[in-house]
């Protein structure tokens, strides 16, 4: 029993050890989402990027490193609406939105909006236009 033991531990330690590095890993790669204000999209503010995304989309995944790129460069505040909550989804489809990845400013006091996954320059261009 003893030699079973001293088997199976130094496994499970070793497996609880590279799954905690690669959480920390993979949790490093998604920039930090504010909550918008009851998520009303008129508290949305100029130079305010809110993200329409979900977890289980690929380019939503690869999406998120840009965007986590691109705050770390300029600490700009991110919200993020989740795809997979139908509330939200509701509310996406007021302003005409139906797919993710997509990103919604305010630009002169009007609501713009892009989709479709976007490379650290092309987000940079769309938010800075």
């Amino acid at each position: 029993m003893k030699s079973v033991v001293s088997r199976i531990l130094p496994a499970i330690v070793i497996m609880l050890f590279v799954g905690f590095i690669a959480y920390i890993h993979l949790s490093g790669l998604r920039p930090s989402f504010s909550v918008l204000q009851e998520n009303n999209i008129s508290n949305l503010k100029t130079g305010e990027v809110l993200y329409f995304g979900s977890s289980g989309c690929g380019a939503c995944q690869e999406f998120n490193k840009v965007l986590k790129e691109y705050q770390d460069e300029t600490h700009a505040k991110i919200y993020y609406w989740d795809a997979t909550d139908t509330k939200i989804v509701r509310k996406a489809a007021e302003i005409k939105i139906y797919n993710t990845p997509t990103i919604v400013m305010r630009k002169r006091g009007k609501l713009v909006i892009s989709q479709g996954y976007k490379n650290l320059k092309e987000l940079k261009t769309f938010v800075e236009s």
